[in-house]
């Protein structure tokens, strides 16, 4: 997260690269912040996920239009495409998130991991201690999680979701052999009060379904000011394919430079 897409690109740089304890890291190029400074985005093509586009409000659909037919003017050439198996994404991605949140949790227990208990503590009492401080969304996860790995349930739901994270991002890699970019808002609605949805939880997650397609897929994405609707901030979002993050900043840096960067809603 940064201000501008140079802090963005600033913080990358340093964080970037393969680590010697962390089996889940890939080693990636280098490069400097002058190729993102100096990216020429002329004549490369900008595939827009229809399906995914046209499922927002009516607000956040007109800012997101706006921000596209803007990137014209920078030589783009802008095509709509259907990602069919994307509308499975959101239900995909909190089955596996819950499934890993409750393994990964479960070593939490006072023993190996967690707050140190009494001593005296039965293995019941600490387990219990350590996990109380988990917050709510912590613990319905991991019983969520802990329910769809159970016997009986894996095939139905884990197993499935995985199937769906891997036909999203062969079509999406299938997508990017085509396209430079693929494009979609950040939200499907405007910004809620702070507080506001506390009592709809569903809703709550539902507002995730555009942002999770690239985590799922393994894909590096960039989310940007579009502009306001009603006084709100809107956002637009570009994805790349595997180890193309300068090209996807270097997009990010034009559009910010042409769209600006709103500080605070206009009046």
């Amino acid at each position: 997260t940064g201000r501008s897409v140079k802090d963005v690109a600033f913080l990358y740089r340093l964080i970037k690269g393969e680590d010697g304890k962390d089996s889940t890291s890939l080693p990636s190029p280098d490069f400097e912040l002058e190729e993102v400074e100096d990216f020429e985005p002329k004549g490369l093509k900008v595939g827009i996920i229809r399906n995914l586009a046209d499922r927002v409000d009516e607000p956040v659909k007109r800012a997101f239009r706006r921000a596209i037919n803007s990137l014209s003017s920078l030589g783009l050439e802008i095509e709509e495409v259907d990602v069919e198996i994307a509308n499975l994404a959101l239900a995909s991605y909190y089955v596996i998130a819950c499934s890993e949140a409750s393994s990964n949790l479960a070593r939490y227990d006072g023993v190996r991991f967690g707050m140190p208990c009494r001593s005296n503590a039965s293995w019941r009492e600490a387990f219990s201690e350590v996990r109380r401080l988990f917050g709510k969304e912590v613990k319905v996860r991991i019983m969520l999680g802990a329910h769809m790995l159970s016997t009986g349930y894996f095939e139905e739901y884990y197993l499935k979701a995985v199937k769906v994270r891997r036909d999203l991002r062969k079509e999406f890699k299938r997508l990017l052999r085509k396209y430079d970019f693929l494009a979609i808002p950040t939200m499907p609605v405007l910004p809620w009060r702070i507080g506001e949805m506390l009592d709809d939880p569903l809703y709550v997650y539902l507002s995730d379904a555009l942002t999770v397609p690239a985590n799922l897929a393994g894909l590096p994405a960039i989310s940007l000011p579009a502009g306001f609707e009603d006084g709100l901030p809107v956002g637009v979002q570009f994805m790349a394919d595997e180890f193309q993050e300068v090209k996807l900043l270097g997009l990010g840096l034009r559009f910010e430079e042409m769209v600006g960067r709103p500080e605070v809603a206009e009046p």
